[in-house]
């Protein structure tokens, strides 16, 4: 008696075909699903926010400054040197706020949390790093 070999039957063999391309495409379709659930956490974390705004008045106007919970000076206008960096450095955020009316700063980092930011450099912009509501550090550009 001869022993037949399921493999071997060409019913086996598109059945074989089928689940090949089945797990490809089971593949394609999980790491697309991934790069889009990424992508979507990664716009949400960068939208979020707690409507106070992470950013001086640099580029808004009176209006928008206010709106977004900063705080410009009357004139607009904020001397390259004050405050002092290290003026700041060791205040409450609200306090380095008032501090810099009218000058173009912004958050980069707060509790440990990166926040975004342009890469462009202004030499009059400050970055400051804020930890437990104290300002922590101060960079420019």
């Amino acid at each position: 008696m001869r022993k037949i070999d399921l493999l071997d039957t060409p019913e086996a063999s598109t059945s074989s075909q089928s689940r090949h391309h089945a797990r490809r495409a089971s593949r394609w379709i999980g790491a697309a699903g991934t790069f889009l659930c990424l992508t979507l956490a990664m716009s949400a974390q960068a939208a979020s926010g707690n409507g106070v705004g992470t950013q001086g008045p640099a580029d808004s106007t009176p209006a928008q400054g206010a709106m977004s919970g900063q705080m410009q000076s009357q004139n607009g206008e904020c001397s390259k040197d004050a405050p002092t960096d290290q003026a700041i450095v060791g205040k409450s955020l609200t306090e380095a706020k008032s501090m810099l009316q009218g000058c173009p700063w912004r958050i980069g980092m707060q509790d440990g949390k990166t926040l975004p930011t342009t890469r462009d450099h202004r030499p009059d912009r400050r970055t400051l790093t804020i930890e437990n509501d104290k300002v922590t550090s101060v960079t420019r550009g």
